[in-house]
This record gives C-alpha cells, sequence and structure tokens, in this order.
C-alpha cells in the first residue's frame, strides 16, 4: 500500500546522525508507522511510500524493471548493487533447515 511521493530524491550511501534532519526532506523514502488497525487489519503496521518500496526493493538485493500497475513492480536480482547476498543467503539457509551453506560450530 505505498502512498506518498511517485518518486524519491538519491540518497547518500549513508547519513550521519548529526544529519538525521534530512530524512524528512520531501522524496525522502518514508514509511507511516500505523499503531493499532489500518484497512480492518491489525497486521498491518506500516504504509510506505513509493520511494521506500522502492528503496526496500534495492536493499533486498533487487531491481525494479518496470512498474506494471499501481503497487506493481517487476523485479531482476541486480547482483553488482548486493554487497549483503551471501548474509541473507545464509539466512534463507538457516529458516529453510538447509544449513549446509552455514559455518559449523566447533564442539
Amino acid at each position: 500500500m505505498p502512498a506518498g511521493p511517485a518518486a524519491g530524491s538519491p540518497v547518500p550511501g549513508d547519513l550521519p546522525f548529526d544529519q538525521r534532519g534530512r530524512l524528512a526532506e520531501p522524496g525522502w523514502p518514508k514509511a507511516a508507522f500505523i499503531e493499532r488497525c489500518f484497512a480492518g487489519d491489525q497486521t498491518n503496521w506500516s504504509a510506505p511510500d513509493d520511494a521506500c518500496v522502492q528503496a526496500m526493493l534495492r536493499s533486498a538485493g533487487l531491481r525494479v524493471v518496470a512498474a506494471t500497475a499501481h503497487e506493481t513492480y517487476v523485479c531482476e536480482r541486480d547482483a553488482e548493487r548486493d554487497p549483503a547476498r551471501p548474509l541473507r543467503e545464509a539466512e534463507l539457509s538457516a529458516a529453510t533447515g538447509e544449513t549446509s551453506a552455514l559455518p559449523t560450530a566447533s564442539r
């Protein structure tokens, strides 16, 4: 349920703590926090704007290649911009029980 501006401004790779005021600038990816209930659903805890949804997709190692409809994105893996991929793959392996990719603890 993205809400807000259609496109976000470019964001820096890192933002110093003393510049956190920039998070309130127009176009910065945002998500509203839902404290109780939204649209009759108590599990709707946030409502991201379009810039936030696309930022989350990029953070997950994906690239948006098309927006086929409102709130509908076609994505592909972006290997060049995915430094956290080994961590996500290890987490997926652990969650699915395929622990061969995880280091074993010494006994």
